[in-house]
């Protein structure tokens, strides 16, 4: 194989398979690989499906019985919220990721919130690079307990200990952020290279009358979610395609449910409804499409949240708040207020600015 030819293994942390902004990216990456000579292999569940790329199994995180899912503003309260702290899964996803470098042998490690990556590139002598989000380096105070199962998990391969997770991240070889400053203002002691578009720059649409509502980590159940969306858009002159964990593809009039979310249907959309995913936020900023972020108080959906307000670019309802008339409420002004087409159309131009996807490679091969 040719000097100039690079092997990646994408470690990527999936929760929801097909669907976490983590997949999204970890599948744009082997694309973008592929078609520049270079190889991947990837680290998932085999629930999700990748092309262009060689396929290693990877550990699956269990939620714990009695996570608050509610006020988890640190990055280390939302690891253990969804067992990717767990001692054991640590320990499974280790001996995982060490099989598949010592099978595929790579020249790098990009991980997206899959920590055991770190190490295990530290342990084979494999630079590391990795996705954060800005809310990872939010002043926030949790309990020292939450570290205690990861600190138990680097003490027995003889790695240091930490008081913050961000420090794991000081290990590692390049940090790669996705979006503008306004919406993702990393420190500069982080040292994070910006990409602009998480995506290759999306093609050019015409707008269509479609509406996208994607809510995979929205708490409420299938039932609840079902009756909001009927009561909020049946029978509106736009269809409207809808996926939530639980969703059962059927048509009933305009609405469309779907087997899994596709962000391709972003592009072209009057709207985007979702909850607070990096991906989806990302690609409407790209496309200039308003949105409506359901929150909750959790690491990263309550800053993004916030910063589509922030930015003027769309509207945010907490979870704890959302009906039927607030949901429509909000859906109807980011349209009907010419000031959401206008910040827009700037997010837009500022975001192009910073690049796409094809920056990743100008940077690993700096």
């Amino acid at each position: 194989m040719s000097d100039d030819i690079m092997k990646i293994l994408i470690v990527p942390l999936i929760l929801h398979p097909k669907n976490d902004a983590a997949y999204y990216v970890a599948q744009n990456l082997a694309s973008l690989l592929h078609s520049n000579g270079d190889v991947a292999a990837i680290s998932a569940d085999k629930a999700n499906a990748f092309h262009y790329a060689s396929s290693y199994p990877a550990a699956n995180p269990k939620q714990p019985l009695f996570a608050s899912r509610k006020d988890n503003h640190s990055y280390e309260e939302w690891l253990k919220s969804r067992g990717a702290m767990d001692e054991k899964y640590l320990h499974e996803d280790m001996e995982m990721l060490l099989d598949a470098i010592d099978h595929f042998q790579p020249d790098r490690i990009l991980t997206y919130d899959r920590l055991a990556a770190i190490s295990a590139g530290r342990l084979k002598n494999i630079p590391v690079d990795a996705v954060v989000q800005s809310a990872l380096y939010k002043k926030t105070s949790f309990p020292s307990a939450v570290l205690k199962e990861y600190n138990a998990f680097l003490s027995s391969y003889h790695l240091e200990q930490v008081l913050e997770v961000k420090s794991i991240y000081k290990q590692c070889d390049k940090l790669f952020g996705f979006g503008p400053i306004e919406t993702q203002p990393f420190p500069a002691h982080a040292k994070v290279d910006r990409i602009g578009i998480s995506s290759l720059a999306p093609m050019k649409k015409g707008l269509t009358n479609r509406v996208c509502v994607f809510l995979p980590d929205v708490h409420k159940t299938a039932f609840a979610l079902n009756k909001l969306i009927k009561d909020a858009f049946l029978g509106a002159p736009y269809a409207v395609y809808v996926w939530y964990p639980g969703c059962h593809t059927q048509k009933i009039q305009n609405i469309h449910y779907m087997a899994h979310a596709r962000a391709d249907m972003i592009a072209g959309s009057i709207c985007v409804i979702h909850d607070g995913n990096d991906y989806y936020m990302n690609q409407c900023m790209a496309q200039a499409i308003p949105q409506v972020i359901i929150a909750s108080h959790e690491y990263s959906r309550m800053y993004n949240g916030q910063a589509v307000k922030r930015t003027g670019i769309g509207r945010y309802i907490y979870e704890e708040d959302l009906t039927m008339s607030n949901l429509y409420e909000n859906f109807r002004q980011v349209l009907a207020d010419d000031a959401y087409y206008d910040a827009n159309q700037e997010m837009k131009k500022k975001i192009a600015k910073q690049g796409d996807l094809n920056q990743f490679l100008l940077y690993e091969k700096q």
